[in-house]
């Protein structure tokens, strides 16, 4: 999911929770099903909006859907946007461990992509080795992250997500579970 500010600022976004009630949403008399859905973001694109309350989610099948912040956390640059999902998406499944040093990861983002989002071609996937983690805040890679990459996903090799991509010029993930 690609996430847009009225001011111009994007990040990548996962979908982490679906309601199950299906809703149908009409607008310009064309009628659509969507569920109710929570994606993960970082906080530091939310806060750059000049209305929290309305966010511009993109998805890869062309839609595009309104949403709003209903959770953030500052310190750890996260924050959680509710917004219509379309009905052929799904949430991720999260893993409880951690990733060792060492494991393969990979990683999505949409850096680098001055378009909007359209088609799976404007997603970047990387593959990562982890490294140490320092106290379980923090997964350190081999890949440096670009604009737009912001708090996309990272997977370890069960298709489970483990983290969330932050501070892009030394390559850190936020793990997931404790967040």
């Amino acid at each position: 999911v690609s996430v847009h500010t009225n001011k111009g600022s994007r990040g990548s976004g996962v979908i982490v929770g679906l309601e199950d009630e299906v809703k149908e949403v009409t607008a310009k008399g064309v009628t659509k099903k969507y569920r109710v859905g929570y994606i993960i973001t970082c906080c530091h694109v939310c806060l750059s909006a000049t209305d929290p309350n309305k966010y511009i989610l993109r998805f890869t099948n062309g839609a595009a859907t309104t949403g709003r912040m209903i959770w953030m956390h500052y310190q750890a640059d996260v924050a959680i946007v509710k917004a219509y999902v379309p009905l052929q998406y799904s949430a991720v499944k999260v893993t409880n461990g951690y990733p060792e040093d060492g494991d393969t990861l990979v990683g999505v983002g949409l850096g680098g992509s001055k378009a909007q989002i359209t088609n799976k071609d404007s997603i970047r996937r990387f593959k990562v080795r982890a490294s140490e983690m320092t106290g379980k805040d923090w997964i350190r890679s081999d890949e440096c992250l670009i604009p737009g990459d912001s708090d996309g996903p990272l997977f370890n090799e069960a298709g489970e997500l483990v983290g969330l991509h932050c501070m892009g010029h030394e390559s850190f993930r936020k793990p997931f579970r404790d967040r």
